[in-house]
């Protein structure tokens, strides 16, 4: 996956979302820092990566591994400074506070999972891998859930801005 999505780890990343859904694409999503700002970004594949390179399948002529025929589709747009920042601290207050993490004796195989980062400040690497939900991790797969579709023009600046002042509120900020 990281094969095709690499965009999303690179060193300008500074909060990051790692979806894995069960049927759909994968994604990378969340915000980069460049010399004019920040920018929301996300990468999709062109198809499901577990899909298409294998993972899974019964036909003994499909080739595990193969990700020749999967593209990364990439969407950014700009993103103030203060918003970036507020993005940011959503990730900090979840990923910092263990009561978000703990076992869910209801996992199965079709339960998606996500990794979360955060580096917005000097030195900060705050990170997380989720199967299930903690207790505010529904705010940051929301935002993330909202960022996508910005990144996409499906949605315009005060849409984030209300899902993020939700999520704000939720986690105590």
């Amino acid at each position: 996956m990281r094969q095709v999505l690499a965009r999303g780890w690179r060193g300008d990343v500074v909060v990051r979302t790692v979806s894995l859904p069960p049927f759909e694409p994968e994604a990378v999503v969340g915000v980069l820092r460049k010399r004019d700002g920040y920018r929301a970004f996300s990468i999709r594949p062109s198809v499901q990566i577990w899909d298409e390179a294998g993972y899974g399948s019964t036909d003994p002529n499909k080739r595990v591994g193969d990700y020749s025929k999967v593209r990364p589709v990439f969407h950014d747009r700009p993103l103030p400074g203060s918003v970036a920042a507020r993005i940011a601290a959503v990730w900090r207050r979840v990923l910092s506070d263990k009561r978000n993490y703990g076992k869910d004796p209801s996992i199965y195989l079709d339960t998606s999972t996500f990794a979360f980062y955060v580096s917005f400040l000097h030195g900060e690497r705050l990170a997380a891998h989720v199967t299930g939900w903690g207790r505010n991790t529904k705010q940051i797969i929301l935002v993330t859930e909202e960022l996508l579709t910005y990144t996409t023009g499906k949605s315009d600046q005060p849409q984030l801005l209300r899902v993020l002042s939700t999520a704000e509120r939720k986690v105590g900020i």
